[in-house]
């Protein structure tokens, strides 16, 4: 993923450390690389088979099967997520 260095810090976020994406109780676990990216703005280029992500979640996970109102279009391309460390969950 790529994430603003803004954005990154304040959830304690460094270049190559895991961290998760949850929305709607889903989570995907990726690793930032470059962080040259608007603030609020969280991209995740590429796709990599679910198998090859911890937990076996991949970046589909955060998808919604919803569809758009113009069109009758996948929403896949924008999604509200939110970016922790992982592990920094509160029980």
């Amino acid at each position: 993923m790529k994430i603003h260095p803004v954005e990154a810090a304040a959830r304690r976020i460094v270049t190559d450390c895991l961290c998760g994406s949850t929305t709607g109780g889903a989570s995907v676990f990726c690793t930032p690389r470059s962080l040259r990216r608007p603030p609020g703005v969280l991209v995740a280029e590429s796709i990599w088979w679910p198998k090859q992500h911890p937990g076996g979640k991949g970046i589909n996970q955060l998808t919604s099967d919803r569809l758009t109102d113009l069109g009758e279009c996948s929403t896949l391309h924008e999604n509200l997520v939110e970016v922790e460390l992982a592990g920094a969950r509160q029980p």
